[in-house]
């Protein structure tokens, strides 16, 4: 992947994983699958926080709508 791609991808990430936290949890979707298309392009670290945090929210969303 080229390098301003990855980058693109890196931003749209960070963008969704904060709407996942704050206001709209589906956005954690955008933020798994972006950190899943940076994965081998930058540093480990940025794809598993970006997947992490998206899979946390849609986690915690489940969770409420479930109880």
């Amino acid at each position: 992947m080229l390098d301003e791609t990855a980058d693109w991808y890196l931003l749209a990430g960070v963008v969704c994983a904060l709407l996942s936290l704050l206001l709209i949890p589906i956005a954690g979707l955008g933020a798994v699958y972006c950190g899943y298309r940076i994965h081998g392009d930058r540093h480990p670290v940025y794809s598993y926080a970006l997947a992490g945090v998206g899979a946390f929210s849609l986690a915690g969303w489940a969770a409420y709508l479930l109880s």
